[in-house]
């Protein structure tokens, strides 16, 4: 079956791409067009052209439907705000409010949207009622926003509750981009109508120290807020290099230990005081997709690795010349990365590049994840002859050091061929 990522490129035994069926597990080579595969689609699974757009209205209109089952099997009472030259009999306070909520927050719109006068023309365009049930103040909007939340959770807490399988986590914190470190506690389980499910717990700003133990407090809110504490089952989390040698200590000291790596002193202390045996070494998950990064990450810079972790990886960061100096030390791969630098932190240079390459820009790496170096060397490669004629034309003191010669595309070209195939890897 094929990965949910629709730029996933599948190779065949022959190495040749292969377009791979959703719906089943035939497969067709993509270089004889796609016939076969319409084909395939319409005699096998009855899908068209037309289906896509099908299965778009289907989609909404279950949207709508859920909404609606939501509001009807909540006890708020709403009240009607206006009531002057309409009765607003033709919409349900209801079904209104659940709908905006779903529409501002899926879409990331502001809460003071409703005071726009543009917008609530629109809506009285299309029904004149619509003032009836809308408020026109923001903070209006944010109970609105508060009270479906508080209800959607509620329900969630009682799916998970329901479900069939134990919840096992995922856990990780990362910096986000406005510096705010933030904790992602993710389940995931099987609901009791049989079907794979993925719920996001918790997003939680963290304040302190990361240790440890400030971690852990965080962790144990999220659980026992939820109320997983007896259905929790397996956690997954990066392979940190002292993990072994921590849970092995946990394993040992068990109840001794104060203060254990990130997450799992919560889980030992959680079980302690329900009672319940729970082993931290066989109820954790290593994380794949650490390890796959690990491995292409040695791939790509063998011993040299470590130089990237003292460059700025941060897309946003200002990067000085020696930083590029260390980049350069890397070779082709680290000339390249200077060179998508470069033309990236100016708009003149933006500009430069655009009228040379028709347009197309190269994504820039972030140092750490070697999907994006894939990207970057898949995005380059192609635009070699625009990237020479850069040079020729805006080359200067600095950047002369990072051109690129054939015998550097050459090697570009040889580590790209092998570094697309850890997509296949997940």
């Amino acid at each position: 079956m094929p990965a949910e990522d629709p730029e996933t490129i599948y190779l065949n035994k022959y190495m040749k791409t292969e377009w791979r069926c959703k719906y089943c597990s035939c497969s067709y080579a993509t270089n004889g067009g796609n016939l076969a595969i319409k084909k395939h689609l319409l005699v096998k699974h009855g899908k068209t052209e037309n289906s896509s757009r099908d299965n778009i209205t289907a989609k909404r209109q279950q949207s709508i439907e859920d909404a609606l089952e939501l509001s009807e099997s909540q006890s708020f009472k709403r009240r009607k705000l206006n009531t002057c030259g309409s009765t607003g009999q033709s919409i349900s306070g209801g079904h209104l409010e659940v709908l905006h909520v779903k529409f501002i927050t899926a879409c990331h719109l502001p809460l003071r949207l409703v005071e726009c006068p543009e917008f609530r023309d629109l809506l009285n365009y299309i029904n004149n009622d619509i003032d009836t049930w809308l408020p026109a103040s923001h903070t209006t909007i944010t109970e609105w926003v508060l009270r479906q939340f508080s209800s959607m959770k509620e329900s969630m807490k009682s799916r998970l509750q329901r479900a069939r399988t134990d919840i096992h986590l995922t856990c990780d914190l990362w910096t986000s981009p406005n510096c705010l470190p933030i904790l992602g506690v993710i389940a995931q389980y099987i609901t009791e109508d049989g079907k794979l499910e993925t719920t996001t717990l918790a997003l939680v700003d963290i304040q302190g120290a990361h240790t440890g133990e400030n971690l852990s407090k965080y962790i144990q809110d999220v659980i026992e807020d939820w109320g997983i504490a007896l259905k929790l089952g397996f956690m997954q989390m990066d392979n940190a290099s002292n993990n072994d040698t921590l849970i092995e200590e946990l394993e040992a000291r068990k109840s001794s230990i104060e203060i254990i790596l990130i997450f799992i002193l919560i889980f030992i202390g959680l079980f302690n005081d329900f009672g319940i045996e729970y082993c931290a070494t066989d109820n954790r998950i290593r994380c794949m997709g650490h390890i796959i990064n690990l491995s292409a990450q040695s791939f790509l810079f063998i011993n040299q690795a470590d130089a990237l972790d003292e460059s700025k990886s941060d897309s946003e960061s200002p990067i000085t010349l020696s930083d590029m100096e260390k980049y350069r030390k890397l070779g082709p791969l680290g000339k390249l990365h200077n060179f998508v630098v470069h033309i990236g932190r100016t708009p003149q240079r933006k500009q430069q590049w655009k009228l040379i390459s028709r347009g197309k820009l190269i994504s820039r790496d972030n140092g750490t994840r070697w999907n994006s170096w894939e990207k970057m060397l898949r995005e380059a490669i192609p635009l070699q002859k625009c990237i020479d004629r850069y040079f020729d034309q805006y080359s200067d003191e600095y950047l002369c050091k990072d051109r690129l010669s054939d015998e550097d595309w050459v090697n570009l070209t040889k580590v790209n061929s092998i570094i697309k195939l850890y997509k296949y890897m997940y």
